[in-house]
């Protein structure tokens, strides 16, 4: 029973966020101009390159972290988990501002400078949740895990959906760039300090 309740923890954040996805892919065909939907998919592809960014430590540290909850040294494995944040941080940054004053300099239509700045944006904050889920994961904080993955799932349902629909394509660029936030925000910062193995901050 408890090995079901992890298991649909686990997933179903990700089964809604299907329908919630297709929904977004169906009004941008219907509500936005061909060109503007190009805009978008070359937007994009900053978020969909940005991991490379991390350079190989997540992936790293994810090898690793079950193996620490196991010897108790998870603390250690939190301050690696800080500077391959902040190296993934500046990375993305440094990139996606060459690539804002390439575009600028090279005169490019603003609509493509817009969406580009929303999807460099997005990815920042994307790592900043990437990293807090991680951490819940591996401090088997599947339940709070779940409660994030399913507000991240609303949140975009709710603010991407509606900024498309009544604002059109800034609508929807301005909803992206800030749609970790809120996950961000509702993370408690003790989720964050005390990150480790014990059952008293599994239960918090």
């Amino acid at each position: 029973r408890m090995l079901f309740k992890h298991i649909k923890q686990f997933i179903a954040p990700d089964i809604l966020d299907i329908p919630v996805k297709l929904l977004l892919q169906f009004l941008l065909l219907a509500l936005l101009t061909k060109q503007e939907f190009a805009i978008i998919s070359l937007g994009m592809l900053f978020f969909s390159y940005s991991p490379f960014g991390q350079l190989g430590t997540l992936d790293y540290l994810m090898l690793k972290l079950p193996e620490r909850y196991v010897s108790d040294t998870l603390l250690d494995s939190h301050r690696e988990l800080a500077l391959s944040r902040s190296i993934v941080n500046f990375v993305v940054l440094f990139f996606g501002i060459c690539i804002v004053f390439f575009l600028i300099y090279s005169n490019q239509d603003f609509l493509l400078i817009i969406a580009f700045l929303a999807y460099i944006i997005q990815s920042f904050f994307y790592q900043k949740y990437l990293y807090r889920t991680i951490i819940l994961r591996y401090s088997y904080n599947l339940e709070y895990l779940f409660k994030l993955k399913i507000t991240l799932s609303l949140t975009r349902l709710v603010f991407s959906t509606l900024g498309l629909y009544f604002f059109g394509i800034y609508g929807y660029l301005l909803s992206e760039s800030f749609i970790y936030i809120v996950p961000i925000i509702l993370f408690p910062k003790h989720g964050i300090t005390n990150f480790s193995n014990s059952n008293s901050n599994s239960n918090k």
